[in-house]
């Protein structure tokens, strides 16, 4: 999948994937990355297997 999925859409897909409810799968959602925003302002890498790993750079 190549393309830009709105929040909605992506929490419908989780939720019919993993027999959940919508609002279950936009729970989700935010949680992980609000998790991961709050690794990557301390400094942390992140590997998610199966995912990818992510780091902050910083642009000179």
């Amino acid at each position: 999948m190549n393309r830009k999925i709105p929040f909605h859409e992506l929490a419908s897909l989780l939720a019919a994937n993993c027999n959940i409810s919508s609002e279950e799968a936009e729970e989700f959602i935010k949680s992980f990355f609000e998790l991961t925003t709050q690794a990557l302002s301390e400094g942390e890498s992140l590997r998610i297997k199966g995912i990818g790993a992510f780091e902050l750079s910083v642009d000179k």
